[in-house]
């Protein structure tokens, strides 16, 4: 009897319990629910990806579906996924208690937003295992909120503004095993020796901020590590040594255009897994170290180019595998112009100690050099006008006042143009654009050139053709058609430039005759392009605003690098000292919508042609097509097919299913934002060169991507019928991923230099 009535007060006392547990537990799913609709309020109105986000639905956020939300067995919300919600992006300030009462998340991604800062509160989150807030707008400094995290894994605030340093504070994560921070974040040394103490790092990227010390030798703790990417920072020192021995893992090393010197340690053969090795543009010296083929056996990119290695000419870089070339040209590096445009170098590396010069003695080195340069410039000029032949200066005659023919730029005759051109035979026209009919030319050294002819409505008083060549004379980029020379005589005006050998771009979609061009071609097309657009826009001096761009103005070399073309002083305000246009320009189907409201142009009018110009190279169709019935324009063809099938429906079928989905489903995303309706919206090309090398990095090139070229008839013209789909010594980035190697004086280089 006894028995019974314990076994009665413990059912009595468990029934009494019941209802508190049960109303406990509602609770918190309605504060989850109610989390959620003020998120919401805050930075969702206007996307109708989340009109499921309502009271009305069943059961809450789980029951009821919320789109994003993911939830576990007992109605909890552990996931919350709003990325970028296919288009329509989240705007705005999140609640600094947004996220308080999640507290059973273990993923939170908010990537691809228009988020600002302040940065919310995500003290209550102790489960939490993955944070992404990339790509969206926050700035300051990194927030402290973060460090109160201790089972975070995955830490992804890249692509964002923040500032200042790392805190100490991220030595209380210690199971970090990502740290994804670089992109256009501009943190600053010291970097944090926490850092140090996470012993499970596989991953840190801090490529692109202001970090200026020594490489820490002490991150050779991090045995797991496989992806490193501190590029384009000031880091200074030797390599470290200890890595060597403990980075077996590491796949991805980006070490490029920082300031590191010494040789390249013997003891990195350790590094067996290396897929990419790229310390290109730095100060290295020493041997080329024999082991390093062992890495092109492995079919590794090897990128040394623009340093100071030296040595007998390695065979193992003749393998498809592997780079050799050219210098990157200096206006679009960060740091010093050691490699010049004839390919050779200064005298040396740079001696370092690791420690920095005083700042006195940087700024009586700045002023002494100066004063000199200025001195030059002066003698120069009056030794110009006293002493310069007048073949070489444009005629008074003309209206003009003298001008001295820039430096590098030719000065050729009417009659060598003549010459060149069969007299302008009309076999010889190979285009007409908007300055004028374009002719291929033969060079009497046998070079040949592209010859520009200004046609009867393109022809410019003579001093805006000076201004034409004095402007196009100062761009220098890898991924422009560089400007030979010019001619004057005859009142003609014609421009001499380098010949591309296998056309424009639009010939290799849209003609029958050309070859197909791979998946992964086309991505490379589309970063170098976007990084030509982007020296044009950020490193011209004044800022050129192409107002042409399309596949037509996109031109490819025997290596079918794409360079772009048909850009100049007529492109750039005629102030000379804006980046704002007002002369109407450009070509139906790659116009800037907003240009027809405010009736002017800028660099984003650029990115909306460039945008176009991507999802042609995504579906292989035409930017303007009568015959595509859903919408003749492109861009409203794509968009709502895109979002609503995904990019199986969208993608050229040329291409057939074997392309990466992943890979283009991000560059979808990138030609949607290029080519939005309002400039704001739109990102700069700087920022969609960075991200198209990165998905790039990720790809391996198909096979027939290594396959030899043969594009030229015995002319010198571009024959379609042999352009094949075509090996260049480009990398997986689709920058220039040539190494140039600077031999010994006494070594012959000429002839491994690339065509």
């Amino acid at each position: 009897m006894k028995n019974a009535d314990r076994t009665l007060a413990i059912l009595t006392l468990l029934a009494s319990l019941l209802p508190p547990l049960i109303t406990l537990s509602y609770a918190q799913l309605q504060d989850e629910a109610r989390a959620l609709l003020n998120i919401k309020q805050a930075v969702g109105l206007k996307s109708p990806n989340l009109a499921s986000w309502s009271t009305s639905s069943n059961g809450g956020p789980c029951v009821g579906k919320w789109a994003g939300v993911t939830c576990d067995s007992s109605q909890r919300i552990i996931q919350l996924n709003m990325s970028g919600l296919s288009g329509f992006k989240l705007e705005g300030v999140l609640p600094n208690d947004a996220f308080s009462n999640l507290t059973s998340l273990r993923s939170l991604d908010f990537s691809y937003n228009r988020l600002k800062s302040p940065f919310p509160s995500l003290d209550n989150l102790k489960n939490l295992h993955d944070l992404n807030f990339s790509q969206n707008h926050f700035n300051g400094n990194l927030p402290q909120t973060i460090f109160n995290l201790p089972n975070l894994v995955e830490l992804r605030l890249n692509e964002n503004n923040l500032t200042g340093r790392i805190p100490e504070g991220i030595s209380n994560l210690k199971g970090l095993e990502l740290i994804w921070l670089g992109g256009s974040n501009k943190f600053e040394s010291p970097l944090p020796k926490g850092l140090a103490l996470l012993p499970n790092v596989e991953i840190l990227t801090l490529a692109g901020s202001a970090f200026e010390e020594n490489l820490p030798k002490e991150w050779a703790v991090w045995v797991n590590l496989t992806y490193l990417n501190l590029h384009t920072n000031k880091f200074t020192g030797d390599l470290p040594s200890e890595w060597g021995s403990k980075f077996t893992k590491l796949q991805k090393l980006s070490l490029y255009e920082n300031h590191l010197t010494g040789k390249i340690p013997d003891s990195w053969k350790g590094m067996i897994s290396m897929k990419e090795f790229r310390l290109r543009d730095n100060y290295l010296s020493g041997p080329v170290p024999s082991w390093l083929a062992q890495l092109a056996n492995v079919n590794a990119s090897v990128d040394l180019k623009c340093n100071y290695l030296r040595g007998p000419y390695p065979q193992w870089f003749s393998d498809a595998n592997t780079w050799m070339g050219n210098c990157f040209d200096s206006a679009s590096r960060s740091h010093d112009d050691k490699c010049r445009d004839d390919n050779t170098c200064e005298d040396g590396p740079p001696k370092s100690d690791g420690k920095k010069n005083s700042t006195a003695a940087i700024i009586g080195v700045v002023v002494a050099v100066a004063v000199f340069c200025v001195i030059l410039v002066i003698l120069y000029i009056l030794w110009s006008r006293a002493y310069v032949p007048r073949s070489r200066r444009l005629r008074r005659d003309t209206g003009a006042e003298d001008w001295v023919v820039p430096q590098g730029v030719r000065r050729f005759t009417y009659k060598e143009i003549l010459k060149a051109t069969k007299s302008f035979d009309k076999s010889c026209e190979i285009g007409e654009g908007g300055f004028g009919k374009v002719y291929f030319g033969k060079l009497e050294d046998g070079k040949h050139v592209a010859v520009k002819r200004a046609g009867d409505f393109s022809h410019q008083g003579m001093k805006e053709f000076q201004n034409e060549i004095t402007l196009l004379s100062r761009l220098h980029h890898r991924h422009l058609v560089r400007l030979e020379g010019f001619c004057d005589d005859k009142d003609e005006q014609i421009l001499v430039y380098e010949y591309m050998v296998n056309g424009n771009l639009h010939r290799h979609l849209f003609e029958k005759e050309a070859v197909l061009l791979n998946w992964y071609r086309r991505l490379e097309i589309a970063l170098t392009v976007a990084q030509g657009l982007d020296y044009l826009h950020s490193f011209a001096e004044p800022p050129i605003i192409h107002r042409d761009v399309k596949p037509s103005n996109i031109l490819l070399d025997d290596n079918m690098a794409a360079k772009v073309s048909d850009f100049g002083i007529s492109k750039a305000n005629l102030d000379m000292d804006t980046h704002i246009s007002t002369r109407p320009a450009g070509t139906a189907g790659y116009v800037d919508p907003e240009y027809f409201l405010r009736r002017h142009l800028t660099t984003a009018s650029d990115v909306y042609g460039y945008g176009v110009v991507l999802l042609e190279l995504i579906t292989g169709q035409l930017s303007i097509d009568h015959k595509r019935l859903e919408d003749y324009n492109l861009v409203a063809w794509f968009k709502p097919r895109k979002i609503k099938q995904g990019i199986q429906a969208v993608i050229d079928p040329r291409l057939g299913s074997n392309f990466p989905v992943e890979a283009y489903d991000e560059v979808a995303e990138i030609a949607m934002d290029c080519t939005a309706f309002e400039r704001g919206d739109r990102p700069t090309m700087k920022f969609v060169a960075s991200k198209l090398e990165q998905i790039l990095s990720g790809l391996i090139p198909p096979p027939e991507h290594f396959q030899p070229v043969s594009s030229t008839t015995s002319e010198g013209k571009a024959s379609s019928m042999q352009v094949s789909p075509a090996t260049s010594r480009t990398g997986a980035t689709g920058e220039v991923l040539l190494t140039y190697i600077k031999l010994d004086p006494t070594f012959n280089a000429t002839a491994f230099e690339p065509r």
